[in-house]
């Protein structure tokens, strides 16, 4: 499912040159597991490195406090967030590319014999904990946990 697409009026602002703060860590993570998913299929460790080290990158500059307007307001509990607090689009853009540049100067960690590829970012277990589990693990049994 692709994330939700931003709200017309941030749209019309960024229409009318104005400066604008979006998030766009959702369409990056979608991608990037996409991408991962054809480095896969196409046993391309180039590429699966790419796709973790953005994913990295993205984690990263949050966590160095860069980040979007919509994060700061979240951490701050308070819609009254300081323009000097958050960055702008193109400057969250910028700051998640030059984390990513620092990250790919990094080698190609070469795979251990007999192991498998590992697609999976450490980190994405938090997003998506139950990707791989059936409904019943998520949920439990609803038959029996439904009041008849």
């Amino acid at each position: 499912k692709p994330p939700p697409a931003p709200e017309p009026r941030h749209y019309r602002a960024h229409q009318r040159g104005e400066k604008t703060s979006t998030n766009p860590i959702a369409s990056i993570f979608a991608w990037s597991r996409g991408l991962a998913q054809r480095a896969k299929l196409d046993n391309n460790p180039a590429l699966e490195h790419y796709c973790l080290a953005l994913e990295k990158a993205c984690i990263d500059t949050v966590e160095a406090d860069q980040m979007p307007k919509d994060l700061r307001v979240c951490i701050k509990g308070t819609t009254k967030v300081d323009p000097s607090e958050y960055l702008l689009s193109e400057e969250f853009i910028d700051a998640i590319a030059a984390k990513l540049s620092d990250i790919l100067k990094k080698p190609l960690p070469k795979p251990t014999p007999g192991e498998p590829s590992k697609l999976e970012n450490a980190n994405w277990d938090h997003y998506a904990a139950y990707e791989n589990e059936t409904a019943e693990q998520v949920f439990g049994d609803v038959e029996k946990n439904t009041e008849k």
